[in-house]
């Protein structure tokens, strides 16, 4: 990152805070607009010879949660610590990637994300993901099928079937040439076989489940209590599921995608209440059993995603979840490491005239009314809180931030007495999460005794949670994510660092780097729990253990949700103008992936960021997404 000053006499047109995604797609999209696109922009501009804008970053790293590390003994396959990969439904992001900074990234299939749920080891019992759905396909999934694709599907499911239960019966033979109803017969034969096994559940399945939790993918069990609210809203996620699989991500899925989130607003729960209002783990609760919600959060990669955050954000993530992992939706990464994005971004940025000022953190954020006109005073200083600190001036200021670093800002009294910021900003809870990588001499994950593990990846109630097969070049060499993890598993992981985070949150933040770790304890711990995991014996690792922790100030956590009991549809436009009435102008704006409806995901940053430059900068819409794609309310 080119390191240029701003004067402290010297007043920028707009200050931007924080060079993540949000903070590298405000500043490009800024100094890439067109004079005539913006009447805001072009009265800003003057005669000048073009906009002065300045990005402040406390690290000397781009990206934020964003970080590809790259190490020697397997350059080709970058280490993802913090955000991984996108897909097409994501409009924004694909569309930079694929189409608007094509030139500068190499977008790529992610095969540990596309191939899904793998192996599954869950209080000490190991089966294949699955085992959760081992039912036969049903008549309507057999009906539009040719007499050909019938048989590869049958087959397929036959051969993972009957290492679970032997006594289903052979197919029918010649296959492609049986009719329907023959197939639904042998079908109806094969669900009895499995019916039969009277101890499949726990024997098979670890789990004492209820009679209509049985025999259904743990994916499912979430999403039906959403569904099961209101028909209209499984009516409209039929729909959309239907769109995507006949069509892909046509601009169809995103119209429909629009209606369905206007009834998930509307949609009560049986006590009347509307479903914002509610916890989702209160209401999964009264809906399943105890062993079927343990069942689910294991099976999931992230325990938090059965945490009891609001029940509306809820099902809207678990629905975004289903379209993007469950329907066969390609998943991507860019080939050069997913924080190239930012960086590519920031490059055309300085190349345009912008300013891009590293290791200075934002201390202070207030209204200046001493120059004829408010401007926003921006109190900067070294990262290290050293000595040093000056007021920068600008027209305007956007921070694009996540909830942890907005609060180790002091705001001004336009902000400070204001209860409903204070609020606001309290109304999303980061999650704790961290990532371990190793290097291994080969894939040994395809050795797996009756798995044929190829990618994907595998979970486990064991402290490394989540496994992902990243990949491997030509001689063998393989990275595998050895632990993707969060909540508690996270605090298992961290007690491995040497040196402890700072506990005053307003003091300097870790050095940028990896963290000092236990090495050799931390391998032997990874090494020991993935090999009870997946029962072979696996080689001593090449490189690692590549260890961080999004726990860490200015991050404060990997992500965040949005807390039970408010609307977070109006929390979003209010918190972009800092919570201010609506008839005050603001000069200060707030975006971020914390304050999104796609938390967790580097499109609620940009998308949340584009939603500020067209609502107070007057930017036009890009031309990279559908015109029917939504950025959020």
């Amino acid at each position: 990152m080119s390191s240029t000053g701003v004067r402290p006499d010297e007043t920028v047109d707009i200050a931007i805070v924080g060079a993540g995604a949000g903070g590298a797609y405000t500043a490009y999209r800024l100094m890439n607009a067109k004079p005539g696109e913006s009447a805001t922009l072009d009265t800003l501009r003057g005669n000048k010879a073009g906009l002065k804008v300045a990005l402040f970053e406390e690290s000397t790293r781009i990206g934020g949660r964003l970080w590809s590390y790259s190490d020697p003994s397997l350059p080709e396959l970058p280490m993802e610590l913090g955000g991984q990969g996108f897909s097409e439904l994501q409009q924004n992001v694909y569309g930079l990637c694929t189409k608007e900074l094509s030139s500068d990234l190499t977008v790529i299939n992610c095969p540990a994300f596309s191939l899904g749920p793998q192996l599954q080891y869950q209080r000490r019992h190991r089966f294949p993901y699955r085992a959760y759905s081992p039912m036969p396909p049903n008549t309507g999934a057999l009906v539009p099928l040719s007499p050909e694709q019938r048989a590869v599907l049958l087959r397929d499911y036959r051969a993972f079937v009957v290492q679970l239960c032997p006594a289903v019966p052979p197919l029918p033979e010649p296959l492609d040439q049986q009719s329907l109803s023959a197939l639904v017969t042998w079908c109806t034969a094969a669900e009895s076989a499995i019916e039969a096994i009277w101890d499949y559940y726990p024997n098979t399945v670890p789990y004492f489940l209820m009679g209509g939790e049985k025999f259904d993918d743990p994916f499912q069990l979430l999403l039906d209590v959403i569904l099961s609210c209101s028909s209209d809203v499984n009516t409209a996620f039929e729909n959309v599921s239907a769109e995507i699989q006949k069509n892909g991500a046509t601009p169809a899925v995103f119209t429909q995608m629009s209606a369905l989130q206007a009834l998930l607003r509307v949609t009560t729960t049986p006590d009347g209440q509307t479903l914002d209002t509610h916890g989702f783990w209160n209401v999964f609760a009264t809906r399943v059993s105890s062993e079927a919600y343990n069942m689910s959060g294991s099976a999931s990669f992230a325990s938090s995603s059965t945490g009891n955050w609001n029940l509306y954000d809820s099902s809207l993530a678990l629905i975004w979840g289903t379209l993007m992992y469950m329907m066969g939706t390609p998943f991507y990464s860019i080939q050069q490491g997913y924080d190239q994005l930012p960086a590519i971004m920031l490059k055309r940025f300085q190349a345009a005239g912008g300013q891009v000022v590293p290791g200075q953190r934002v201390f202070e954020v207030g209204l200046d009314h001493s120059h004829g006109e408010p401007l926003v005073a921006l109190t900067v200083g070294p990262a290290d809180c050293g000595p040093g600190r000056r007021v920068v001036h600008a027209k305007y200021a956007v921070l694009a931030l996540p909830r942890s670093a907005v609060e180790r800002i002091h705001v001004g009294t336009s902000w400070k007495g204001n209860a409903t910021f204070t609020s606001d900003v309290a109304s999303v809870q980061p999650v704790r999460a961290s990532k371990v990588f190793m290097v291994y001499p080969e894939p040994w994950w395809q050795q797996v005794p009756g798995m044929q593990i190829q990618g994907g990846y595998s979970t486990t109630d064991l402290p490394v949670r989540a496994c992902y097969y990243m990949g491997s070049r030509a001689d063998g060499r393989s990275l595998v994510l050895t632990s993707l993890n969060d909540e508690q598993a996270d605090t298992f992981w961290a007690g491995y660092e040497k040196t402890p985070p700072p506990q005053d949150r307003s003091g300097p933040s870790p050095p940028p780097g990896l963290p000092k770790i236990s090495k050799q304890e931390m391998t032997d711990q990874l090494q020991k729990q993935l090999i009870e995991m997946h029962g072979i014996e696996i080689p001593a690792p090449i490189a690692g253990p590549i260890y961080f922790n999004w726990d860490v100030e200015p991050f404060g956590g990997g992500w965040h949700n949005w807390r039970p009991g408010l609307k977070s549809w109006e929390v979003m436009p209010r918190i972009r103008r800092m919570s201010l009435d609506d008839g005050v102008s603001p000069r200060v704006f707030l975006c971020g992936e914390a304050w999104s409806n796609q938390q967790g995901w580097v499109e609620g940053a940009l998308n949340t960021a584009e939603m500020v430059l067209e609502s107070y900068f007057g930017l036009p819409r890009p031309g990279w997404v559908a015109d029917t794609y939504d950025f959020g309310p």
